[in-house]
């Protein structure tokens, strides 16, 4: 492991969260009198917690993030127990999200040009681009080398506590914060690791040589092991506690807590799958290289709708209430209950959505799209294309040997993080840090 080995401290995540909670309450104009109507807080309580010369406890931090945010127990959840030695990532991340949600927009620098024209929407080129960056340079966190050959799985994964990353020689568990370590699963006799880890609850999944693999997440203890068609290239969580394993032309589904395998036989494609299905409620949606997409029932894979085409290269899915987004040269919006097409736009690819806005990534350029205003434009950033991930009002590309992030508001880049060598597959947003690992087989953790 290189870079710097220190985590972070419980006082100094504290008053990360304190800051923030004051920014917050100054976006909603409170004042600790206000709060303290809204907690079982004294107003001296309040403004000491939230001074820049205190530390405050977490459960105080915790008591004020319930009273601005009632919905980060979710109405009914009951309260979550918390480590008294440190915040976890999840509720600074959630905080974050939220103080996202309710901050005004930024200026839109360029004017919205899309129009719909029977039945396809199409974005032309700007004529006035967003200036791309500011001069910000970043360092990484800490990072670690997994070794260049074989290459490193497509997509990362992480809990509030542990980062991890596959490739053909194992499973790496790393601490999110300092990248040390934490455990090593190999599969000697069994196979190489064929495929990106996946993440259900407490454990993680992966495909090995004709076999699944549950294992748990805070030790790397094998909890079961399924036999699966052929080689498991693909492994996601799938609806209702199932995971889903696809190779080639099949796809098949086992209980994520016992192992058993739920469509028997799973299902034959005449295609083979290369990207993980996206799910939505009671749907599986499938990418079928040069056939198209398919809606399958979650219990028991049979079709629900099949959306044909001969483009090569289908990939990125991202399903909505009303519309199922797929991508190949182009973006289809497909209706959800039946496939039919709604829409297209040329030349774009690689979607991600998020507070009702569908973030597209192009070749020479992201777009932000309104849902609720019909997919009007509300920007164009001149910068490079990939999968945007959204966190904390920032979209974070990966592009090259390079890291992008971007105001979500305003489309403006925000900073810049060279690679060592080329990243191919989208970061990961978690715990505070932006994750990605290159060909050289090194995985980064950049400050968010």
């Amino acid at each position: 492991m290189q870079g710097n080995p220190e985590e972070i401290t419980p006082e100094a995540a504290r008053s990360q969260l304190a800051a923030a909670l004051r920014r917050a309450m100054a976006s909603k104009g409170w004042a600790p009198a206000k709060l303290a109507e809204e907690s079982s807080l004294k107003p001296s309580t309040i403004s000491d917690a939230l001074s820049e010369r205190h530390t405050p406890s977490t459960g105080t931090l915790q008591a004020i993030l319930e009273a601005l945010f009632p919905e980060t127990n979710g109405g009914t959840k009951p309260r979550r127990k918390h480590d008294p030695q440190v915040i976890r990532c999840i509720e600074f991340n959630q905080l974050r999200d939220q103080a996202a949600r309710r901050r005004q927009p930024g200026k839109i620098i360029h004017t919205p040009n899309s129009e719909s024209q029977a039945g396809t929407l199409t974005t032309r080129r700007p004529d006035k681009r967003v200036r791309p960056f500011r001069e910000t340079r970043m360092e990484a966190q800490w990072t670690f080398n997994v070794g260049r050959i074989p290459e490193i799985a497509r997509t990362l994964a992480a809990t509030e506590r542990t980062l991890f990353v596959s490739n053909q020689e194992g499973l790496w568990a790393l601490n999110v914060r300092t990248g040390a370590e934490e455990w090593r699963g190999n599969f000697s006799g069994h196979g190489y690791v064929s495929s990106s880890p996946a993440l259900i609850d407490e454990s993680v999944f992966v495909g090995s040589q004709h076999h699944l693999y549950a294992l748990r997440a805070d030790s790397g203890e094998v909890i079961w092991k399924a036999p699966t068609r052929n080689v498991p290239e693909v492994v996601a969580a799938g609806p209702n506690g199932m995971v889903l394993a696809a190779r080639d032309k099949y796809l098949m589904a086992f209980d994520a807590a016992t192992g058993k395998e739920l469509w028997g036989g799973g299902r034959r494609f005449t295609s083979g799958i290369y990207r993980p299905p996206a799910v939505h409620k009671d749907s599986t949606y499938v990418n079928v290289a040069r056939v198209g997409v398919y809606a399958l029932n979650a219990e028991d894979g049979s079709t629900k709708w099949a959306y044909e085409t001969d483009l090569p290269g289908l990939s990125q899915i991202v399903a909505t209430d009303d519309l199922v987004f797929a991508t190949s040269q182009h973006l289809h919006a497909l209706n959800a209950e039946t496939g039919e097409e709604e829409w297209t736009i040329e030349g774009a690819w690689s979607p991600s959505i998020e507070n009702d806005i569908l973030y597209l990534g192009g070749s020479e350029q992201v777009v932000a799209l309104d849902v609720k205003d019909g997919y009007k434009e509300k920007w164009v950033s001149r910068s490079p294309g990939g999968t945007p991930r959204i966190f904390g009002g920032v979209v974070y590309l990966a592009f090259r040997d390079e890291l992008w992030a971007i105001d979500a508001a305003t489309g403006e880049g925000i900073w810049r993080f060279k690679l060592s060598d080329y990243i191919w597959w989208a970061p990961l947003v978690a715990c505070g840090f932006v994750y990605a690992g290159d060909h050289d087989g090194i995985i980064y953790a950049v400050p968010a």
